[in-house]
């Protein structure tokens, strides 16, 4: 392969992904007075995530002061996680001495880590008499000058997809240029419980686990796919399954990512612990700091605008660096690894539409930047396919462990014991095409607290039950008719076979209600048609979202398509980006960064390829 140069200009600066940008200086402003001194000063960080167990974030400063100037400000503690700790800690404190003054930008997707550390330094210099207020003019900043660079192949996005492709296609003697819009490099994985899967590793030998193999994990793969509508789904699934233990072992051997010595059961829908935790910061430290030994070069605060097209193909991106300066990036390949659009509420209301219908999301803490920009400038630019997926990586609200689960037409749907609300997404909103559930009791089968309420009804019969809950006419005797129905096979099945007769019963399912080790309850009991009362929840809406699913239409290699079905040339996509990737019936913690990053691995390999 013939190599490219890139074309220098400033890349020298960029490529430090620091403060590339001059202050052209604060002349006239009013000068500030305090009492010079050393000073300590904390203040908030991340606001935390309970649910999570992620605590609030606290952010120490040691400022030195003389009487009209910041000289000097020192992070001496950081609670907050990486990615978002390292970055800030380094270029908050120099931008505020370098330009006098608090009100200098924040690292692009670590907005909370950096609003913590201006105020603290705030608080130093109240502490020291002066007024905060009086250095908050905004540093005049002067744009870069436009640069052109040229590389084999560019990778947009520095996550666990953008990073592997990024190797892969290195491995194959390409060039490879890696950017990234937010002010660090990593993505959304550094900032996850980085827990990744493959089958029959070494990792799981060594702890006793012998009995895997690669077919074993593909059929889970198919199976979690249910019913999706997406050609070519088994084989895209199966070549990343066969490829997930080398995945493994090359990140052990050859990276040098420590993976925790006990792998666990963490993927819902499996027996066999295939769950390798080595935590995402130490994963996307580890992996890019191997990537640079294979030659990738890295850019951060780089956001790429648009695809730059010759007639049908594409040959590179447009940019804008940190200070809105011009980048033009000319490429034989790109590969697009920008992640989802979780915080892009129009492509939710457009792709994921049933999340508007129920409510709104809220957004992640952890997903920074995730707005689109991939998808929206390959179909935009290159004319791309998207796949539309039902719904997000997400679980249904409020789903009690009593009675049984009945859609909004009265019929049951899956088997309550299988109590993992990412898993019952799949069934209740993509399948069935609902968004809410009702949770049927009867009055002994019910929690001792339960009261009428909003979402809570109370009937002495089915059918006034039905209207109780907002039926009428018709659709109430329907709804009384179904879930009488629905009672009376569950019923029969579990007198005659138990919990694992009963339609939908699922091998995976909880069948105690337990309180630590102690067992409360069978969950599955008998309805009582002959109850005094009979009692409906409403569970629903969307909880946490936690990823995105629709996405750029590909082929096996990560060729990106285009609406009339062919690949378009010079265009690959990885990851988050990438539609129908993940099944319908969202597994459990690794299953994204264990398909993202393998399928990312094939991409890189057939970009190379296509770059030569």
């Amino acid at each position: 392969m013939k190599k490219k140069i890139f074309v220098m200009g400033l890349v020298g600066t960029l490529l430090m992904a620091g403060l590339a940008f001059v202050a052209c200086g604060t002349m006239g402003r009013a000068r500030i007075t305090m009492i010079p001194g050393t000073y300590t000063a904390t203040a908030d960080g991340f606001h935390g995530a309970p649910p999570m167990g992620i605590p609030a974030g606290r952010i120490s400063v040691s400022v030195v002061l003389s009487a009209n100037r910041i000289e000097s400000v020192t992070v001496t503690e950081n609670t907050d996680r990486e990615p978002f700790r390292s970055i800030t800690n380094e270029r908050i404190p120099a931008a505020i001495v370098q330009h006098q003054s608090l009100a200098v930008n924040v690292v692009s997707g670590a907005t909370f880590t950096s609003m913590g550390i201006k105020n603290a330094v705030a608080d130093a210099i109240t502490q020291a008499g002066g007024d905060p207020s009086m250095l908050m003019e905004r540093p005049r900043i002067r744009q870069n000058r436009p640069v052109t660079l040229t590389t084999d192949v560019l990778v947009v996005g520095s996550g666990l997809a953008g990073t592997s492709a990024a190797i892969e296609a290195a491995y194959a003697g390409a060039n490879v240029l890696v950017i990234d819009k937010l002010g660090f490099l990593g993505g959304v994985t550094a900032a996850s419980g980085g827990m990744i899967h493959g089958y029959d590793t070494s990792v799981m030998r060594a702890f006793g686990i012998t009995h895997d193999r690669a077919e074993y994990f593909v059929e889970e793969l198919i199976g979690l796919s249910l019913n999706l509508p997406a050609p070519g789904i088994p084989a895209m699934l199966r070549q990343i399954a066969e490829l997930s233990q080398n995945t493994v072992e090359w990140m052990i051997r050859d990276i040098g990512i420590n993976f925790s010595p006990t792998p666990t059961a963490a993927w819902r829908g499996t027996p066999i612990p295939r769950a390798h935790t080595p935590g995402g910061a130490q994963m996307m430290s580890r992996m890019i700091e191997y990537a640079r030994r294979q030659n990738v070069q890295f850019m951060s605060d780089v956001r790429a605008e648009s695809l730059i097209m010759d007639g049908a193909r594409v040959t590179g991106v447009r940019a804008i660096d940190q200070t809105g300066g011009n980048v033009t990036i000319n490429a034989r390949v790109v590969i697009l690894a920008t992640g989802g659009f979780h915080n892009n509420r129009e492509l939710m209301d457009m792709y994921h539409p049933l999340v508007r219908r129920a409510g709104g999301h809220l957004t992640r803490w952890h997903l920074p930047g995730h707005y689109g920009s991939g998808l929206i400038m390959a179909r935009d630019n290159a004319n791309a396919a998207v796949v539309e997926m039902p719904v997000p990586i997400s679980g249904v609200l409020n789903m009690l462990p009593w009675g049984i689960w009945v859609t909004p037409s009265g019929n049951r749907y899956q088997d309550e014991s299988y109590q993992y609300g990412l898993g019952a997404t799949a069934i209740l909103f993509s399948l069935a095409n609902y968004h809410y559930q009702w949770t049927i009791m009867d009055n002994t089968n019910r929690p001792a607290n339960l009261e009428p309420s909003a979402t809570v009804f109370r009937a002495s019969s089915l059918r006034d039950l039905a209207t109780a809950i907002g039926y009428t006419g018709q659709a109430a005797a329907n709804f009384a008719s179904n879930l009488e129905a629905a009672i009376t096979a569950y019923n029969a099945a579990l007198a005659t076979g138990g919990a694992a007769a009963i339609p939908f019963a699922s091998a995976l399912g909880h069948n105690a209600v337990m309180h630590g080790t102690e067992v409360l309850r069978a969950r599955h009991l008998p309805i009582n048609l002959n109850s005094d009362y009979f009692w409906a929840q409403r569970s629903g809406g969307f909880a946490d979202i936690w990823g995105t699913r629709s996405g750029l239409r590909i082929e096996l290699d990560g060729r990106v398509v285009n609406r009339g079905g062919s690949p378009i040339p010079g265009l690959f996509a990885a990851g988050e980006v990438v539609g129908y990737i993940l099944p319908v019936k969202y597994g459990g913690s690794g299953m994204a960064l264990t398909l993202w990053g393998n399928q990312a691995r094939i991409a890189g390999r057939a970009a190379a390829s296509a770059a030569r």
